[in-house]
């Protein structure tokens, strides 16, 4: 199930009388756009859209409606077909009668957990926030309740954040927790925007970095290590974003040194940066106690040697910018840009 719901305390709905869907030949609903919480930008583009006869009606994200399929998704007049379906909404004591337009997907879902007779939900539905969009579910089913879940997790979330974390321990968001598992060396971080430039930054030389790893894992106590636990990748940063501590999951010592020396593992063998091996030359000068030793540097050229014969035609026609503490350095192929990386790493390995 996905993590996306969201179910705000507040909605507006944004009714646009001059711009109706017909029902019939006599009868026809103003379509609407939906606005979830206190979000101004949304509400601005929704009385752009809506006209200046736009009325606003504000709810709560509990409020019931009853729920109609009234017209599918058509083609486009810039093409290809919308994936919106026009979708009648009611709440009389609301005094809310309206269209609103709702994902394929979306509606997808509702079909396969409710039941319809002639286009028409057997069952009350709620207004709810699914992957930025609106959605729609019916009270009882699955979604609904996991609706419900996720956005209990989500405002528990916003309490007792912290910034001060503890080695060892899971500090999670809605969908994942992070576990700062050491710490460790990264000399050079490497951005590309694959069309114009390389950057290369050493402004980290002698640097340390917390390593923290997301997990998909809810349960883990084990000297074992990660053996249980779905790994998606590391994350270096020199401080540690605001979360909320998970008291329930720990790794012992064991475990995170486990963990941190595969980070490192001579520099050349595995690491956690990446897709949990080796995969940028850059890697290889991962190290615990911020040295640079002289197996370290034969396995980057290599690796780096490896990556340009690989990758050739996409270094080409590039800028390589090498940054350092004393300003940007910018080279017209790799070679040159390489050369001088090795020449300012060798120039802190003699301090």
């Amino acid at each position: 199930m996905n993590c996306s719901w969201t179910v705000p305390d507040k909605i507006t709905i944004v009714e646009s009388p001059n711009n109706r869907l017909y029902i019939d030949d006599e009868s026809s609903i103003p379509k609407s756009y939906v606005v979830f919480g206190d979000n101004k930008k949304s509400l601005e583009n929704a009385h752009l859209w809506a006209g200046k006869d736009a009325v606003d009606r504000e709810i709560s994200g509990d409020t019931e409606f009853t729920f109609e399929i009234l017209e599918c998704a058509r083609h486009s007049s810039q093409g290809g077909k919308l994936s919106f379906w026009n979708c009648r909404i009611r709440n009389t004591d609301e005094n809310i009668d309206v269209s609103v337009g709702v994902n394929s997907e979306i509606l997808c879902m509702l079909l396969m957990e409710t039941t319809f007779i002639n286009g028409v939900c057997q069952g009350n539905v709620i207004l709810a926030k699914y992957n930025g969009q609106l959605g729609v579910v019916c009270k009882g089913t699955e979604s609904y309740n996991y609706a419900i879940q996720s956005q209990r997790r989500k405002d528990s979330l916003k309490k007792g954040k912290t910034t001060k974390w503890e080695k060892g321990f899971a500090y999670q968001t809605q969908s994942t927790l992070d576990v700062w598992i050491g710490d460790a060396y990264k000399p050079i971080t490497v951005e590309t925007d694959y069309f114009n430039k390389y950057t290369y930054d050493l402004r980290n030389i002698g640097k340390k970095f917390h390593v923290i790893m997301e997990t998909w894992c809810v349960e883990s106590n084990s000297d074992e290590g990660c053996n249980d636990c779905a790994w998606e990748h590391t994350k270096f940063v020199k401080s540690f974003p605001s979360r909320q501590k998970n008291d329930s999951i720990y790794f012992s010592d064991k475990s995170l040194e486990k963990l941190i020396c595969s980070c490192v593992s001579n520099g050349v063998t595995k690491t956690l940066s990446g897709g949990g091996y080796k995969s940028e030359p850059w890697d290889c000068l991962i190290s615990v106690d911020g040295k640079i030793t002289d197996d370290m540097m034969d396995n980057f050229k290599v690796a780096f040697d490896k990556m340009i014969d690989h990758y050739e035609a996409s270094f080409r026609n590039r800028k390589h910018i090498v940054i350092c503490d004393d300003g940007e350095h910018v080279f017209s192929d790799v070679r040159s840009a390489y050369d001088f990386i090795v020449q300012k790493l060798n120039e802190f390995r003699k301090i």
